[in-house]
């Protein structure tokens, strides 16, 4: 797909569903587009070690990594995104 840029507007959605690539400028005249971001690194405290194989408890640390992380971003990012939503 080098060098084609993807429209939802145009045919050919199938070959790039699930990428984000840059609307073109005929796009945007069009349809006016937005798309926000927002990059936040904490240390996530508490993960599990990496199972030392396939039967290393694997499901229970997924559980806690998953519990971890779930906590993690409702600390930090839940407050950044209440403070949005008053503005």
């Amino acid at each position: 797909m080098v060098g084609r840029r993807f429209s939802p507007f145009r045919a050919g959605w199938q070959e790039t569903f699930g990428q984000y690539v840059e609307p073109t400028q005929r796009d945007l005249a069009r349809h006016p587009l937005l798309r926000a971001s927002l990059l936040i690194e904490v240390p996530l405290d508490g993960l599990p070690p990496e199972p030392e194989g396939p039967h290393d408890r694997v499901e229970e640390s997924a559980a806690r990594a998953v519990s971890v992380l779930t906590r993690t971003l409702n600390d930090v990012a839940g407050p950044v995104l209440d403070q949005g939503r008053r503005a």
